[in-house]
């Protein structure tokens, strides 16, 4: 049992049921991330489920649940997805990054708040958008309906996954910062973090707005600092650090070779700034931009 990034789900409950009758067969704790059902336990129709609190976080996961009719019990892997505050499409595998006019994708570039706001509007599910769309929005004078991002922006006010300035305004073309791209992520998730999570603590964190945030989702498994032991909350963001924590958030973790397989390199768009198979944030962008 494992998070759709990868984290063992140590201590999840998975249950298994008879399908046909609606009834528990067996029910097993994955004490190492891993449950062990007998043989006799088998069925030719049955289902499987697995929920899971993450210690460090308090944070609720539930697995979809997996049907198997007629055939051994071949469920070697159930991935256990949060609750999000938002309907997020964190099934599908849509392209959330378009690039820009000119033809380039630029992940070296800092992330403006407008951008972060259009990565999670893309995300959105249409059911989401469709609630969200009946709320009173509140307006910026810094972004007028001809603004590109308007929509995107007015959504995620709504939403309370981002605010304004303070002073009228909502300043979209600013850059986004570590610490701020990381408090936006975080209020994605459906809890409330008051306090700092216990455990790994970076050495640059001492008391900002955005520590208790940065710490949740290092605890998670989606955020990483920059290296002996800082992470930089003042630093801007590139493109390429937020598409590499958005693909962690929604599951999207490209494996070894996965860019290079015959079907997938002849069909998937590529971009002129972004060739260098060996650059660290490659497959991440190529996520990113192919449905």
């Amino acid at each position: 049992v494992k998070t759709p990034w990868g984290t063992l789900a140590k201590g999840a409950q998975v249950v298994l049921y008879n399908q046909n009758s609606n009834t528990v067969v067996a029910s097993e704790v994955a004490t190492y991330g891993v449950a062990v059902f007998t043989k006799d336990q088998r069925l030719k129709a049955y289902t499987m489920s697995a929920t899971w609190t993450q210690k460090e976080t308090g944070l609720t996961f539930k697995s979809a649940p997996r049907i198997s009719v007629g055939k051994v019990l071949d469920m070697d892997v159930i991935t256990v997805y949060p609750t999000f505050s938002i309907g997020l499409k964190d099934t599908d595998h849509d392209a959330y990054i378009s690039g820009y006019p000119d033809g380039l994708v630029r992940p070296n570039n800092t992330l403006t708040r407008a951008e972060a706001a259009q990565i999670i509007f893309e995300l959105m599910t249409d059911e989401s958008k469709a609630k969200y769309d009946k709320k009173a929005g509140k307006t910026f004078i810094d972004v007028g309906k001809d603004h590109w991002a308007y929509e995107a922006i007015t959504m995620m006010t709504k939403a309370n996954i981002l605010v304004g300035m303070g002073d009228g305004r909502f300043d979209p073309s600013a850059v986004m910062t570590r610490e701020q791209f990381a408090t936006m992520i975080a209020q994605l998730f459906m809890i409330k973090v008051n306090q700092p999570i216990a455990g790994f603590i970076f050495k640059d964190l001492n008391g900002g707005f955005a520590d208790k945030y940065i710490s949740f989702l290092y605890a998670l498994g989606i955020l990483e600092g920059k290296g002996d032991n800082m992470f930089g909350p003042k630093d801007s963001l590139t493109r390429a650090q937020a598409i590499t924590v958005v693909n962690k958030l929604i599951g999207r973790l490209p494996g070894e070779g996965t860019t290079s397989l015959g079907a997938v390199a002849d069909q998937m768009k590529t971009w002129p700034d972004n060739m260098d198979t060996t650059a660290w944030y490659y497959a991440a962008i190529q996520e990113a931009t192919n449905s």
